[in-house]
């Protein structure tokens, strides 16, 4: 009688925390049921087209050397062959104004080369979703660099010397532009009119002329409100600064000063 009992109290026991365990179960249900749980969902992002230039290079010489310095000196490191192309890391001018390109000639080794022996491409593209349009090439000239002293029938529009650029050539002479400080002696001449300038021979390297005797570079200053620069002085030494050059054939040649 007594097992009796204790079965029906253990089967009532086990009936009772199913019941409890069935309540929780619907309390967690209905407490679901009363959060919505929202799932977001990111948009795609919208895509906007973009214009990116590309620049590099290509070597138009049979051979071009590269060297570990921006200049003529500099060690050599390899030979690179015609119409190689590099992107270019970085551009620099060496003591005569001429450029020098950094490109890296194999992985994780850079050095430079002479930018007159390379022509520049830059391209264009549009970027688009589905689609890359090239929208324009711009191919470069190399640049020209004269020497001094120079050979008047060789020079070509365009062509550069030190921080100037040859921009016109006529029967006359030449006309250079960009500015270029020069020291050296000036004298007034007797009219009162204009001064002569005949800049030192550190500073006559800076600028073109034909002769190798460095007094083939005087010019006349027809500006006299340079008088200022030369202190109202008949002669004398000073600085000027300079954004224009006429070398003429005749030996008369001309500056513009920088105002």
């Amino acid at each position: 009688m007594k097992k009796r009992l204790l079965t029906i109290g253990i089967s009532m026991m086990l009936l009772a925390s199913c019941g409890a365990l069935s309540d929780a179960k619907e309390q967690i249900k209905d407490s679901l049921k009363e959060e919505e749980v929202k799932v977001v969902v990111p948009e795609k992002p919208k895509f906007e087209d973009r214009i990116v230039s590309v620049a590099y290079i290509s070597v138009l010489s049979e051979g071009l050397n590269v060297r570990t310095e921006p200049d003529e000196d500099g060690s050599f490191l390899q030979r690179v062959p015609k119409e190689a192309k590099f992107t270019v890391l970085d551009t620099t001018l060496d003591s005569k104004h001429r450029i020098w390109y950094q490109i890296e000639y194999q992985p994780n080794k850079t050095g430079w080369v002479a930018g007159w022996h390379v022509a520049e491409t830059e391209i264009t593209i549009l970027v688009q979703e589905e689609d890359t349009i090239i929208q324009k090439i711009d191919a470069k000239e190399p640049p020209i660099y004269l020497e001094n002293p120079l050979n008047p029938s060789k020079a070509k529009v365009g062509s550069r010397f030190y921080g100037m650029t040859l921009v016109e050539k006529n029967e006359n002479g030449l006309r250079f532009s960009g500015e270029s400080r020069l020291d050296g002696n000036y004298r007034l001449d007797k009219s009162g009119k204009f001064y002569y300038f005949t800049p030192d021979e550190a500073s006559a390297v800076s600028l073109p002329r034909t002769k190798q005797n460095i007094h083939s570079a005087d010019f006349i200053i027809y500006e006299i409100p340079a008088t200022p620069i030369f202190e109202g002085q008949a002669s004398g030494q000073a600085s000027i600064q300079i954004v224009e050059y006429e070398l003429n054939y005749n030996g008369t040649n001309v500056v513009t000063l920088k105002r």
